[in-house]
């Protein structure tokens, strides 16, 4: 969503001074949920992998289905998460 504004954003970088922090802070912003965007497919990606090593048994049944959300909650965690970490690194 923030991709149509880079013509605007990037062209103050040629103004230099004060006026050309907003176009690198365009950068660092863009690139920023570049990253969080794959940092949240990357968490989804390894849930799948989570997800499927689990195999429901008769015997254990509710062992089984709190450790499926025990799992699910890291990885929406990880999901959730990715926001933050992404403004702390890039310090936004």
């Amino acid at each position: 969503m923030t991709a149509p504004f880079c013509g605007l954003a990037l062209s103050t970088l040629a103004a230099g001074g004060q006026l050309s922090q907003v176009g690198y802070s365009y950068i660092r912003t863009f690139f920023g949920y570049v990253l969080e965007a794959l940092l949240i497919a990357m968490a989804i990606v390894l849930g799948t992998t989570f997800i499927g090593t689990i195999a429901i048994k008769s015997d254990n049944a509710v062992m089984v289905l709190v450790e499926y959300c025990l799992k699910m909650g890291a990885v929406t965690s990880a999901v959730k998460g990715a926001e933050t970490m992404m403004q702390k690194a890039f310090g936004l």
